[in-house]
């Protein structure tokens, strides 16, 4: 009875011992080991380029160029903002020929730039709305709903436009799980520099047309002097603008963080450069920064910082000199930055007006370093990107 009594405890000992050891390998396998690779986006990139007029579609696996289209009304229709659909059905671009004061916007197959419909107007496409069903644009000093894909008007407001020293509006991102877009906006003070306090954050609910919170932007430089905020990224969850400011004080450059609930500076790092973009990866963990730079900037130009978003410490600098033929001097001035959904690719759109030696290149964000250019040639200006699914 003993023996029997020892065996079957020694058997199940040796059991759970296997149970155990099963449950900690199934764990382990689920979990990653070190820092977590981004998954690699399968979806396109979408480029207007100012100096050709034309729309390139751009394949995010091969980094290499695969359609594109131009605005068959004539020349000088040049190609504006542009905004893809979650599911990747539709894309919305305007087109505008200043010469003869004609503007478009035009709703199009994302997957094959088949024309579905336009309208005759200037309109900036901001976002798109309830499962691409509705795109939220501005025109002149409204905010107007249209219906897609048809483009029939289905609402208007002129809330925030109606302000009388409205100077400057941008739309930073929108949460659709609260029906928020966020909205940074600059008003002129009489002429006055626009200076932050100058400067509004707001909580625009697009359902009910009304604004649900508002922010004054509170930066001021080691003197006490109000920042000028050029370009901002948010983190709304945890109420973060990131931002690059100047500073009259010392005609220099800041990136800064700025918590807008707490009314509190989190970092600020001086750059010697020019006022470019600023975006934050979709992990929220660091903010890419870039200068465009001018003609003859040779010590600043053509450089993408990389910050940590939580401390501000300065992390990484990746290079854009070496890849223009034949100049080694000369860098992709960079003017715009658009990360992959999942983060596992950045990419720069460069060119300068009296240059034109742009491109898009893509940054692994894993590696730090400049992977594929779209075109051998340089003869681009990219102003405007756009991420979308397959």
């Amino acid at each position: 009875m003993r023996k029997n009594f020892k065996t079957i405890l020694t058997t199940l000992v040796a059991l759970s011992l296997l149970i155990l050891t099963f449950s900690i390998y199934s764990c382990c396998e689920d979990c990653p080991v070190g820092p977590v690779q981004p998954k690699p986006y399968n979806g396109w990139v979408y480029a207007t380029d100012i100096l050709n007029d034309y729309l390139f579609k751009i394949d995010t696996e091969t980094d290499s160029v695969v359609d594109s289209l131009k605005c068959e009304k004539g020349e000088n229709y040049m190609p504006g903002r542009v905004v893809c659909s979650d599911d990747g059905r539709y894309i919305a671009i305007s087109f505008g020929n200043e010469l003869i004061e004609q503007y478009l916007l035009r709703i199009y197959d994302a997957q094959t730039l088949t024309l579905i419909s336009e309208v005759e107007e200037p309109i900036n496409p901001l976002f798109f709305l309830e499962n691409g069903s509705l795109l939220l644009t501005r025109v002149g000093k409204e905010f107007v709903y249209y219906s897609v894909p048809g483009l029939g008007v289905t609402d208007r407001d002129s809330m925030i436009y109606s302000h009388p020293n409205l100077f400057r509006l941008d739309m930073l991102g929108i949460d659709e799980s609260q029906n928020l877009a966020y909205i940074i906006a600059r008003f002129d003070r009489e002429g006055a520099p626009l200076y932050s306090d100058s400067v509004c954050l707001y909580a625009y609910d697009y359902v009910n047309k009304e604004i649900d919170q508002e922010w004054v932007i509170n930066i001021r430089d080691g003197n006490g002097d109000f920042y000028i905020v050029n370009e901002a990224a948010l983190d709304v969850g945890r109420s973060h603008i990131y931002a690059i400011c100047g500073s009259y004080a010392d005609a220099a450059t800041f990136v800064v963080g700025y918590d807008y609930r707490d009314d509190q500076i989190l970092f600020e790092n001086r750059i010697d450069g020019a006022a470019g973009d600023i975006e934050l990866t979709p992990d929220e963990h660091e903010i890419y920064v870039v200068d465009p730079g001018q003609p003859g900037d040779i010590w600043t130009a053509g450089t993408l910082y990389v910050f940590d978003a939580h401390t501000g410490a300065y992390t990484h600098g990746i290079s854009l000199y070496g890849f223009v033929p034949n100049r080694p001097d000369i860098p992709m001035y960079a003017n715009v930055i658009e990360f992959t959904p999942t983060g596992d690719k950045a990419y720069i759109g460069s060119g300068l007006h009296d240059k034109w030696n742009g491109n898009v290149c893509s940054i692994n964000t894993s590696t730090y370093a400049v992977e594929n250019l779209a075109w051998p040639d340089f003869n681009h200006i990219i102003l405007r990107l756009a991420t979308g699914p397959k």
